[in-house]
Parts: structure tokens; C-alpha cells; sequence
């Protein structure tokens, strides 16, 4: 029974870990996919930010914002 108790708490904890390290790297590509969305406004088209750095950071920044909150909720 105590080993039971000592089991429950240590995947509680490695659950909140998870939770807040996904939290904390929703918010660092947030951060990411909004200084890539600032160089929008330069290119003519969305077809020509899409192709630039810029444009490949904030495609890469939605699918991690994407994973990590799966992983945020999957956790909770």
C-alpha cells in the first residue's frame, strides 16, 4: 500500500512537469510566430512570406503551438 502511494505521487509530479513545460513552449513559439507574422508585411504575397525564413519559422512555430498544447491536454 505505501509503495502504491510512492508511485502515485512521482507520476503526478512528472505529469505537471509535462504540462508546464508545454505551456512554457506554447508561449516561446507564440512569441516566435509573432515576430515571424511582423516581416509579413513586407512581401508582396503570402505565397512569397511562406517561402522566406520568416514565413517557414511561423509555419514551424503553429505545428509546435499545435503539439504542445495536444500535449497539454492529453496531460490534463
Amino acid at each position: 500500500m505505501n509503495v502504491k502511494r510512492r508511485q502515485e505521487t512521482v507520476s503526478g509530479s512528472s505529469g505537471e512537469c509535462k504540462v508546464t513545460a508545454g505551456l512554457y513552449a506554447m508561449e516561446l513559439f507564440a512569441l516566435i510566430l509573432l515576430l515571424s507574422l511582423y516581416r509579413l508585411e513586407g512581401k508582396p504575397g503570402l505565397s512569397s512570406f511562406l517561402v522566406s525564413v520568416p514565413g517557414i519559422a511561423s509555419m514551424v512555430s503553429v505545428g509546435a503551438i499545435g503539439l504542445s498544447a495536444a500535449l497539454v491536454m492529453r496531460e490534463c
